[in-house]
């Protein structure tokens, strides 16, 4: 009991979204004995979860940040007290930290199963190492209710022709929006649907789209005619809602045949925040304290001194004039890239450089031969800022022994162990 206790309080609470999907189709039953096959309508019940790359938990291996996921899934049938278990494995991977903060990266996860009518109760976890979230809530699937599917909300829809069925229908590439959120970011509410018992004619059937804000006002109202090509038939599109203020809303859907009568809706709420682009903080993210490499040693020394609050504030203000995700980035590269025994990338000369200046624009790399003592590196930048590392003992850890850059240190001891093609460069 104890223990359990323990679990609890140190576990964390993950946030995701759920969109559950209702599809009717048919499915072939072959009974091989009598050489029989069945067709039977059942329901595809499809799940779209979305989890925020912020909620979960990350490792880092073989230079790439990745979260490990388990998704245990319980699905209960009410009225038969039935019920089906499963778990699912899934890996994400984030290039950078401030790669995934700057794109607001969120994970998609689809699934689903085949179903009958009936009342269900759906439990979905998500466990990311020492975080757990769940979603709890029950659906009804009535026959008469399914003329037209559920309405999926997608952040995107586009053709793809490629064989990757993952969050495909048809030949359409379809990125579902669990958490019906549209921003800055997603302000085009993408539409997919289904159409079903349509008799095919020459006719047409009169679909009407009606968004509505929260006071049940219509926003915003569309007829579009859908021709009758086939017995079902999938409708997709899309509605720029820039000009929509921030607030919850409803689509509805209305599709009604005009020949038969028959009349089927569909409803689905959104929201739609719009928010200002307000100076961003970048405290506790990956480097934020990291800016020796931009000061005078002299101010470094002062900064060090600074009581919490005062680099607190001396921090916002730096990172007001440099570009935060640059220089992450740059850190990030140099970690991964010139990491010298245990000495972090970002440490070692090479690290340093590459931190305070950038990519250089021409990297000369020569390993040892008959000219040369010591392997070396050099980099040039178009601005004409010039670097020698040298690896003198072989041991792939590069010294900077030479640059023209004023207020980098020189080491004119260490001169014996430059390149001879690059002597002409020292004055």
């Amino acid at each position: 009991m104890i223990v359990i206790l323990l679990f609890l309080l140190n576990t964390e609470t993950l946030n995701f979204f759920v969109e559950p999907d209702v599809y009717r189709t048919k499915i072939n039953f072959e009974d091989s004995l009598n050489n029989i096959i069945k067709k039977e309508e059942l329901y595809y019940l499809e799940f779209n979860c979305s989890i925020p790359y912020a909620e979960l938990s990350y490792d880092t291996r073989n230079d790439s940040i990745i979260s490990e996921v388990l998704i245990p899934i319980k699905l209960i049938k009410l009225n038969k007290n039935d019920s089906l278990v499963d778990t699912l494995r899934r890996s994400f991977t984030i290039p950078s930290f401030s790669y995934a903060a700057k794109n607001r990266i969120s994970f998609i996860i689809q699934f689903g199963l085949h179903l009958p009518a009936g009342k269900f109760e759906y439990h979905i976890k998500v466990i990311s190492r020492d975080k757990i979230g769940e979603k709890v809530d029950t659906l009804i699937i009535k026959p008469e209710s399914y003329g037209i599917s559920d309405i999926m909300l997608a952040s995107n829809i586009e053709l793809d022709t490629t064989s990757n069925h993952y969050l495909k229908k048809g030949s359409l590439r379809i990125i579902p929006h669990p958490s019906h959120i549209y921003n800055n970011k997603f302000n085009t509410l993408y539409l997919y649907y289904e159409i079903y018992d349509i008799i095919p004619d020459t006719g047409h059937l009169t679909t009407t789209y009606i968004i509505k804000n929260s006071k049940a006002k219509v926003v915003r109202k569309v007829n579009r005619p859908v021709e009758k090509k086939f017995s079902s038939q999938a409708v997709n599109l899309g509605f720029n809602i820039q000009s929509l203020p921030a607030d919850t809303y409803t689509i509805e859907i209305m599709v009604k045949d005009e020949k038969t009568g028959k009349k089927f809706t569909r409803k689905r709420e959104f929201t739609v925040q719009w928010y200002e682009f307000k100076e961003i903080s970048y405290e506790n993210m990956p480097y934020y304290e990291e800016v020796e490499y931009f000061l005078s040693p002299q101010d470094y020394k002062k900064f060090k001194r600074l009581p919490e609050k005062g680099k607190k504030v001396f921090l916002k203000r730096f990172w007001r004039q440099i570009d935060y995700f640059e220089i992450a980035a740059r850190f990030e590269y140099a970690d991964k890239n010139f990491r010298e025994g245990n000495t972090p990338g970002s440490k070692t000369d090479r690290g340093r450089i590459y931190v305070k200046y950038g990519k250089p624009d021409i990297r000369e790399k020569e390993t040892m031969d008959y000219h040369e003592s010591s392997p070396y590196e050099f980099w040039e930048y178009y601005n004409g800022y010039q670097f020698i590392f040298v690896d003198i003992q072989g041991t792939n850890e590069y010294t900077l022994i030479w640059t023209n850059v004023r207020g980098e240190r020189c080491r004119p001891t260490l001169y014996k162990y430059l390149p001879a093609s690059k002597l002409n460069l020292i004055k």
